[in-house]
C-alpha cells in the first residue's frame, strides 16, 4: 500500500455545507486512471467527478465567498486563484489531471453492437476481481457540447454547464479548448506553455510524471480520519494536523 493523500488539514478544501473535503494538490502521479483510482481508495478517499471538479473551479472565482482548508484556517484568495491557475491558465509546465469520468456505449441486450445514446460512468469502486465498478451510469445530457472547439472557460464554469458537469451547446466561444466525450475515453484537464483544455477524449491507458488527480474525503471528522490515516501508513507525528 502506498501513502498518497495529504495527511495535514490545512492541505484540503471544505467544501461549504457537506461533509466533503478536496485536496489541494494533485496526487498519484506516473499511474494510469486505473492505478489513481485504486490507489486514492486504497487510502479511503475518492477521486473527483466532473461536478466536483466544476465546483472547486467555482470556489477558487468566487471572490465574495469565504473558503477554509481541513483545520479550519481562511484560505488566501491569491492561494485559491493559485489551484485555480494550475488547473487551468496557461503556463511554463505540463500539469495534467484525470477526472472520474468514462464515457461508453451501451450494447443492447439483444445485439453485440454498441448503440447511442453515449452513457457517462461516474463514481466507480475499484475491486481487485472486478477492476472498476461505477456507482451510476447515465445517458449524457443531451444538451452537452459534441465539437471540439474553443469556449469560454468562465462561461462555462458559471452558467453553461450540463447538470453533469459539461460545457452545454450554447457556450460562449473563446480560448479555452474542448474536445468532446468519446466511447472508451476519460475526462480531465490539462495545461501547458501552450494551451490548456478539458479532454473527453482521452485514454484511460495514459500515464505520466505529471498527471495527477485531486481527491475527496466525506467525513464528519476529517482530524479523526487524517489520524487514522497516519497511523495505518506510519507517517511520524512531527506531520501533524495542524
Amino acid at each position: 500500500m502506498t501513502l498518497v493523500l495529504p495527511v495535514s488539514g490545512k492541505d484540503y478544501i471544505h467544501v461549504p455545507d457537506t461533509e466533503t473535503h478536496y485536496t489541494k494538490s494533485r496526487i498519484a502521479f506516473n499511474k494510469n486512471w486505473l492505478q489513481q483510482h485504486r490507489l486514492v481508495q486504497e487510502n479511503g478517499a475518492e477521486i473527483l467527478i466532473l461536478n466536483d471538479s466544476l465546483l472547486l473551479d467555482q470556489m477558487c472565482l468566487d471572490m465574495n465567498g469565504k473558503f477554509y482548508d481541513g483545520a479550519g484556517n481562511a484560505i488566501p484568495k491569491d492561494e485559491l486563484q493559485r489551484i485555480f491557475n494550475e488547473r487551468n491558465k496557461i503556463g511554463i509546465n505540463y500539469r495534467g489531471e484525470n477526472i472520474d469520468a468514462l464515457f461508453e456505449f451501451h450494447g443492447h441486450k439483444f445485439s453485440k453492437i454498441d448503440y447511442y445514446p453515449l452513457y457517462l460512468s461516474q463514481s466507480h469502486a475499484y475491486s481487485e476481481n472486478e477492476g472498476l465498478n461505477p456507482d451510476y451510469s447515465e445517458p449524457l445530457d443531451t444538451d452537452t457540447l459534441m465539437e471540439n472547439r474553443g469556449i469560454d472557460l468562465i462561461h462555462f464554469i458559471k452558467e453553461a454547464h450540463t447538470s453533469q458537469g459539461l460545457p452545454r451547446k450554447d457556450v460562449k466561444k473563446g480560448d479555452y479548448f474542448y474536445f468532446f466525450p468519446k466511447g472508451g475515453a476519460v475526462a480531465g484537464l490539462d495545461a501547458d506553455s501552450v494551451g490548456f483544455d478539458l479532454d473527453c477524449s482521452r485514454d484511460p491507458a495514459g500515464s505520466d510524471g505529471s498527471l495527477g488527480v485531486r481527491a475527496k474525503i466525506s467525513t464528519g471528522n476529517l482530524n479523526h480520519f487524517l489520524e487514522e490515516l497516519r497511523d495505518k501508513y506510519k507517517v511520524p507525528n512531527k506531520q501533524s494536523k495542524q
